[in-house]
């Protein structure tokens, strides 16, 4: 039977293909329709495809249009029961510009809106609805205003678009509750009810972003926590309404944002396959750069993959790490400018360096000499106002020892970071003094 079928089919289209060169394009067309209807019974996807479209083609040459228009439908519809979304844009496209020729103006008005709203969600269920909304907008023009708003089509773009934009489930239900006023192809039906399942699921799925701390410095690494919860979306992929078989899902890409004081240390290798018996958690590492007020991580925007074809994206929440400068560190170090001897009088000099990337400020240092070393210049004690980051300051003293030995020196450091906490710093300096 099906030997018989694609013969007649392929006897057809062999006919189809001399009656257009010879310029008899409306039965040419007519014969192309056929064949690939014939084709289809045997499920020649690619010939039907091919010869609808050949038809659609030899009905432009008979100045018949409105066929025209409907024989590329019939190929749109083919893609879309492959779920070849791009290729059925490609067709719905070229369908738009056959539409100015129909003369019929009620016929012209609703393909307007028809095959504009079939391209939108070929690219709904591609995860690019506002790419679909720029092609509605660019129609719009030519279709009277009045009609425009009150098409049913419109009607449920304008409650897709609140759905997601809004996450308002009220304007989905709308959706369900005027379905069968839908007069659409079964194929262009199952692309809608697609559209419906992926938005029930951007709707319905959530996420918990977390910090592992509360405060972190600029030194510090960011450990981040996202669990993504969507064992609880079963219900969903089990709606008989829907009747979409799920293979596979998985997580296809991660857009981050975040403020520019913060890059991306580690994240999850993608694709990522989702349990949908569990939830999925998934961790980072963010390393901040340099201190900023109003540092933030998100929203992230997770884009899902259903078998391989249909596109959903999830957007988490914002967090906003509380970033603040890594308390100052000071260094100090003391050398002799001459060789050290007994009952000589000769310069030592100190040096206090900040090697933070924090400012000290309110700096008191104070150096303890034991007996055995005089004080004949200089001060023990040293007042700064602030110390920036790898600044430094130096500070001599002439020192006169009395005793050969093993002396320590001791100086004695108190300061605070910027958000005034007092930090303290004691540096013992073990000193031999020779005969």
């Amino acid at each position: 039977m099906g030997k018989n079928v694609l013969t007649t089919a392929q006897n057809i289209f062999l006919k189809a293909k001399k009656l257009h060169d010879a310029f008899q394009f409306k039965k040419a067309a007519k014969n192309y329709h056929s064949a690939g209807l014939n084709f289809l019974k045997v499920e020649d996807l690619e010939k039907a495809v091919q010869s609808f479209i050949l038809g659609a083609e030899s009905y432009i040459e008979a100045k018949k249009f409105k066929e025209s228009v409907e024989l590329l439908r019939l190929a749109a519809n083919i893609y879309l029961d492959i779920e070849d979304f791009d290729n059925a844009f490609q067709i719905f496209k070229d369908i738009m510009k056959i539409v100015p020729k129909i003369t019929d103006n009620e016929k012209k008005n609703n393909f307007y809106i028809l095959f504009p709203t079939l391209s939108y969600l070929c690219l709904f269920v591609e995860g690019k609805q506002e790419e679909g909304l720029k092609i509605i907008k660019k129609y719009q023009k030519n279709v009277d205003s009045d009609f425009f708003k009150e098409h049913y089509l419109i009607k449920l773009i304008t409650d897709l678009t609140i759905s997601t934009r809004k996450k308002s489930e009220k304007h989905l239900e709308k959706i369900f509750h005027y379905f069968e006023n839908f007069k659409l192809k079964e194929k262009e039906i199952d692309l809608l009810k697609k559209a419906l399942f992926l938005t029930r699921l951007y709707l319905n799925t959530e996420s918990i972003l977390s910090l592992d701390k509360e405060v972190y410095t600029t030194n510090d690494l960011i450990r981040m926590t996202l669990i993504l919860k969507t064992s609880h979306l079963m219900d969903t992929w089990n709606d008989i309404f829907n009747n979409i078989n799920i293979n596979e899902i998985e997580i296809e890409n991660i857009d981050y944002k975040m403020s520019d004081n913060l890059n991306i240390h580690e994240k999850p290798a993608l694709p990522i396959k989702l349990d949908m018996n569990k939830d999925e958690t998934l961790h980072f590492v963010i390393k901040p750069n340099f201190q900023k007020d109003g540092s933030y991580i998100g929203p992230l925007e997770i884009k899902c993959k259903i078998n391989n074809k249909l596109v959903f994206t999830h957007a988490t929440d914002a967090v906003q790490p509380n970033l603040i400068s890594p308390p100052p560190v000071l260094e100090i170090s003391m050398r002799n400018l001459r060789t050290p001897l007994i009952d000589q009088t000769f310069p030592i000099e100190f040096t206090l360096h900040n090697v933070s990337e924090g400012e000290a400020i309110d700096i008191d240092v104070n150096v303890e000499f034991p007996e055995e070393i005089k004080i004949m210049r200089g001060t023990i004690s040293k007042q700064i106002y602030s110390l920036r980051q790898n600044e430094e300051i130096k500070w001599e003293l002439n020192i006169k020892p009395l005793e050969a030995g093993d002396h320590v020196i001791i100086a004695r450091i108190k300061f605070k970071d910027p958000d005034q906490n007092p930090i303290e710093l004691i540096k013992e300096f073990p000193y031999s003094i020779n005969l």
